[in-house]
């Protein structure tokens, strides 16, 4: 977490961060983080929402979420936008973000490959 803060940091990125603690033990059971970036001051990027398996199944997640966009609201009057990826698997935070009010948008199909297997003999080249 704090690489993550420091690399924010590092490229002039406001990092706000939500995070759950259990009161009995002080671990924390889940978090969410937003970016706003300089350049896009009207814009909010979440990076990750994430809630630990013992406590997951009673709506931390939406806490955390709602938490977070109350706080942005509240501080932020120039944001007018969130924008959030999630896998098409993660049926779960797909729920919790329409009940927060976040809608889907067209699908988006992104690809990743390490660039050594596109450059290994055999491979066409463009």
């Amino acid at each position: 977490m704090r690489a993550a803060e420091a690399e924010a940091r590092s490229q002039g990125l406001e990092q706000r961060i939500v995070a759950a603690v259990h009161q009995a033990t002080g671990e924390v059971a889940g978090f969410t983080e937003v970016c706003v970036h300089p350049r896009r001051p009207g814009w909010g990027y979440p990076r990750d929402t994430a809630v630990l398996t013992g406590h997951r199944g009673h709506g931390l997640g939406r806490c955390v979420k709602a938490h977070m966009i109350r706080w942005l609201v509240a501080e932020r009057p120039g944001l007018r936008r969130i924008s959030t990826t999630t896998g098409a698997e993660n049926t779960h935070m797909i729920r919790v973000n329409r009940e927060l009010g976040l809608r889907s948008l067209p699908a988006m199909i992104a690809v990743r490959q390490d660039l050594d297997a596109l450059l290994s003999p055999g491979t066409r080249r463009a």
